[in-house]
């Protein structure tokens, strides 16, 4: 019996001492852990929640970013194109000054000659005030075009220079040729009159002033060569390359000769190709997106009847896909080559659409440009 009782007595000792502590303890690092587990689960909670809201603030601002991108381009967009409407409207009034001149100044004569002095005198009054609208839109026409220069890329700030250069010589080539004739004249009178001496002299100066003239056809060939450097600033190395690859497969596939992008100039105006222009069948076919950027003219396509239009001022042209037939104004007409698709992009006869829409374009064989005006 007393071995019971100490037996006991040890257990309770234990229970007391020992077990229960234990048990304690047990419970306390699980609810420690149960505390860490609720902590990090609510720091994650946090962590996510703060990746979302920096995530929405990202994209806010790259959102706000694209939309400021979006306003800066469409603005100048809206300039540029308000830019061209007063240029546009300008030049019309100019011209419209300039009829008026002529006619008031042929009425003017008129009255001259018949002496009605008082009609002159109201006639001179009128065409003073039209000379002065006319001094007023060319002022405002050179600071349209100083604010454009300004505006310019580097390539364009070139290139509008070398094309100022390359006119200046040019004008100077033509009044050599002027004095060349002239002297051809003189040269046939002097002939007929069997005055061999100034026969002689005036040789001498027809040769002094060929070779001035050659002289300036090549200070212009190397304004050409310096404009399709500029030219070629415009475009990135990887468009440069796109466009060989282009023009290498056309040559194998159509037979065609391609005219290197860099080539086209087109006066006070950009043109960008993606597809290079060629010569097929002795025409030249280019991308009806660059007639449309030369010339200004609004271009439609009416892919149901395969048509294009082609609308500037009062002129409309009509061409069909692979159709010898245009239709200017409402006059049918007959072309050598006709429109067609090549490398997915339309392509026009140039010399045909550029003088139907009153442009002048010309080919220098000698460089291999063309140069729309």
């Amino acid at each position: 019996m007393v071995n019971l009782r100490k037996i006991l007595a040890l257990l309770l000792v234990f229970l007391f001492i020992i077990a229960i502590p234990v048990a304690v303890l047990a419970d306390d690092d699980d609810a420690v852990s149960s505390s860490n587990y609720n902590k990090v689960q609510i720091d994650k909670d946090d962590d996510e929640d703060v990746d979302v809201d920096e995530d929405k603030d990202d994209e806010d601002i790259e959102k706000e970013d694209d939309e400021g991108v979006d306003e800066d381009v469409e603005d100048e967009d809206v300039d540029e194109d308000r830019d061209d409407e007063e240029k546009d409207a300008d030049e019309k009034e100019k011209e419209n000054i300039e009829k008026q001149l002529e006619e008031l100044e042929s009425i003017y004569e008129e009255a001259k000659e018949n002496g009605n002095e008082d009609l002159a005198d109201q006639i001179e009054e009128q065409i003073e005030q039209l000379e002065e609208q006319e001094d007023a839109i060319e002022e405002e026409m050179d600071e349209i075009a100083e604010e454009s220069e300004n505006e310019m890329k580097p390539w364009e700030k070139a290139k509008a220079a070398l094309e100022k250069q390359k006119d200046e010589i040019e004008e100077l080539k033509d009044q050599v040729e002027e004095q060349i004739e002239d002297l051809e004249e003189q040269y046939e009178q002097a002939e007929e009159n069997n005055n061999t001496e100034l026969m002689e002299e005036i040789l001498i100066q027809i040769e002094q002033l060929k070779e001035q003239k050659e002289s300036y056809k090549e200070q212009m060939k190397q304004k050409i060569e310096e404009m399709k450097l500029a030219m070629k600033e415009k475009y990135s190395q990887e468009e440069l390359d796109d466009l060989d690859e282009i023009a290498e497969e056309l040559e194998n596939k159509l037979n065609v000769k391609v005219i290197p992008v860099t080539n086209v100039f087109v006066k006070n105006a950009d043109i960008k190709f993606d597809t290079p222009p060629v010569i097929k069948n002795g025409r030249t076919l280019i991308p009806i997106r660059a007639i449309s950027e030369a010339t200004g003219a609004a271009v439609e396509w009416k892919g149901e009847e395969q048509k294009i239009i082609i609308k500037k001022d009062e002129k409309e042209i009509i061409l069909k896909l692979n159709s010898n037939k245009i239709i200017v104004n409402d006059a049918e007409l007959t072309i050598d080559e006709p429109a067609q698709l090549i490398n997915n992009r339309t392509m026009v006869p140039l010399r045909f659409i550029i003088e139907n829409l009153n442009l002048t374009v010309g080919w220098n064989g000698e460089t291999e440009t063309i140069e729309i005006e």
